[in-house]
């Protein structure tokens, strides 16, 4: 191999490794959740009553490394805001929200939706 060749060589990694120190990518790939063994199952109280109470106590119980079901075939009525602050929680999220509007006067609803598996 000719001195050329090999300053070449040279040259190219050390770009390369210059190149990859200084964009790393994406970060870590993210990790599972938490296992603590704990699952909380969630029955909408039905006849159009306000889910959100006993979601976000089910959030609340398997907090830290437990799942949160939500049955599939069930309507979960959201009449109240539902902002669960959470970490590392599973979701089988089989169940269908049927979000109120807010009524005149009151602040604009804000909703990120999301669908199960």
């Amino acid at each position: 191999m000719s001195v050329l060749s090999l300053t070449r060589l040279l040259v190219s990694s050390l770009l390369g490794a210059a190149f990859a120190a200084a964009y790393p990518g994406p970060g870590p790939l993210p990790r599972s959740p938490a296992s603590s063994g704990k699952v909380c199952t969630v029955t909408p109280l039905g006849c159009k009553r306000d889910d959100v109470p006993q979601i976000l106590q089910a959030f609340d119980d398997c907090n830290k490394g437990g799942t949160v079901v939500l049955l599939e075939g069930k309507t979960y009525h959201i009449a109240t805001v539902l902002n669960p602050v959470i970490s590392d929680v599973t979701i089988e999220w089989r169940g269908l929200w049927q979000v109120r509007r807010h009524r005149r006067g009151c602040p604009p609803m804000v909703a990120q939706m999301h669908e199960g598996d």
